[in-house]
């Protein structure tokens, strides 16, 4: 019980900071001048100070770079975390950070990264906005070197939420996601063959057949619509595409909603030759949706229950990209700390047929025996 009222009275402490913190429609500037950072964990802080300049998301001719951590809105507040590059070892002095509405709190903490250099991160909280992901932030670094090309004039990178939030993904994906870097490469080895993807309707408004250049394409579907080549249920594949045809499998935010995903890769491995390749993109954490077609997640550790030995495959690579928070709508005593629980938007595998599947594996069940929905269109 003493646990428990100590935990109210710390969310009250917050709300009540939250709530004096009122809407400004002029630009607010807080700054903050940098101090030296605390004393992490030895692990924790030879990870930060061993992250390359050269990953950081925008640089300028100043020796500068962003690389954002976070841009997250929760229920109250939201949060921005950056981390600021330079290879001037006194070059940034203080931070000011501009934005349309009050900010509750502004910290900042330096590290040199082992080359020279300094990492800066910035924590910025403040109050929730209902065009958050449009609001104008610039940040604005004053120097406090005299060889520093901008000492006279404040070095400024101006960014919405939803463009640093998006333009970041866009370069992890580019950088750590070597399901994708590999699974081209593989593509780009392969001029001539075809192509499988399963789930190509232009469900929410996008079409890959591009990808493929002019290699033969077969686009299936549960319906009809854009970029579909053949309507059929992909948990019959192998009626719908020859056996041992396809050299190349792809898919995106489909295995989340194929009622036996088992019994897909069963499938898959009957239709594809030997040594093809195949991607499967879908999620690990993500809000429902397509509802009542929604039915499974996908952590790296599932994969191997679906593409092994048995079934014919081995699994080249897995990727968790596009981390997420996941965060309860009501606060109860029960679930505290609880914010700090994350998961990724993207979970990604890449995969080899090597022989075909154990014939003594089947799955003898169609869709229409368990569910009487259809796929919402």
């Amino acid at each position: 019980m003493e646990l428990r009222r100590d935990s109210m009275k710390m969310v009250r402490n917050i709300v009540s900071r939250l709530a004096a913190a009122r809407w400004n429609a002029r630009a607010t500037v807080v700054q903050t001048t940098l101090s030296p950072s605390v004393d992490r964990g030895e692990s924790e802080t030879a990870a930060t100070a061993a992250a390359p300049l050269s990953l950081l998301r925008e640089s300028s001719a100043y020796g500068l770079a962003v690389r954002f951590l976070e841009v997250v809105q929760f229920h109250r507040y939201s949060r921005l975390r950056f981390l600021l590059g330079t290879t001037e070892p006194r070059a940034v002095a203080a931070v000011a950070v501009e934005l349309n509405c009050a900010v509750v709190g502004l910290s900042a903490r330096t590290e040199p990264t082992g080359d020279g250099g300094h990492l800066v991160e910035l924590d910025v909280l403040m109050q929730a906005a209902a065009d958050f992901d449009a609001l104008p932030i610039v940040l604005r670094l004053t120097s406090a070197s005299t060889h520093a090309p901008w000492t006279r004039e404040p070095v400024c990178f101006s960014f919405t939420p939803l463009e640093a939030a998006t333009r970041q993904n866009d370069i992890d994906e580019g950088i750590t996601n070597e399901c994708s870097k590999e699974f081209y490469r593989r593509l780009a080895e392969l001029p001539r063959g075809r192509v499988l993807e399963i789930g190509s309707r232009a469900r929410s408004g996008v079409t890959r057949r591009e990808l493929f250049g002019d290699r033969e394409y077969v686009g299936i579907d549960i319906l009809p619509g854009e970029g579909v080549t053949q309507v059929g249920d992909v948990h019959e594949l192998s009626r719908l595409v020859d056996p041992g045809s396809i050299d190349i499998v792809f898919s995106a935010s489909v295995f989340e909603h194929l009622l036996m995903p088992w019994k897909v890769a069963l499938e898959m491995n009957r239709v594809m030759k030997h040594d093809a390749i195949g991607i499967i993109v879908t999620h690990q954490a993500c809000g429902m949706h397509d509802q009542p077609w929604d039915f499974w997640r996908f952590s790296d550790s599932a994969w191997p229950a679906l593409f092994n030995p048995r079934t014919g495959f081995e699994i080249l690579k897995t990727y968790l990209g596009a981390p997420v928070y996941i965060v309860p709508f009501n606060r109860f005593a029960h679930f505290a700390g609880f914010e700090a629980s994350a998961g990724f938007y993207q979970s990604t595998v890449l995969i080899r047929k090597t022989h075909d599947a154990d014939p003594s594996l089947a799955w003898n069940v169609s869709v229409e025996e368990v569910v009487r929905t259809e796929y919402p269109e």
